[in-house]
């Protein structure tokens, strides 16, 4: 054997290790791309939150619109219940005459 040169075992070692190595890049790889796919899962359900939120959030903001606006309706509606019912009672207190037969 000439010097820097390895034996037949070392050189069987050397692959050996070379294969190792190949596959943990491999491996590493792998989990790399399941984690890609994970994110990309979870990025769509985030998206799929947000936007449900939004459609939520939207409808909320409806809803308490339409409180308001039934409730400035019903605050209206006394107000003018109120206003008829004084109009008719000064009616007739202006057509009552006591002693006067009707």
């Amino acid at each position: 054997m000439q010097a820097g040169m390895i034996s037949q075992e070392e050189a069987k070692a050397s692959l050996a290790q070379i294969n190792a190595g190949k596959e943990q890049i491999k491996t590493a790889r792998s989990k790399i791309n399941v984690g890609k796919k994970q994110i990309s899962r979870a990025k769509t359900k985030i998206a799929k939150a947000e936007t449900t939120f939004g459609s939520k959030s939207s409808q909320l903001k409806k809803a308490k619109q339409t409180i308001k606006t039934n409730e400035a309706k019903i605050s209206i509606s006394k107000k003018t219940d109120h206003l008829r019912r004084k109009k008719r009672l000064q009616k007739q207190n202006q057509n009552f005459h006591p002693g006067r037969k009707n």
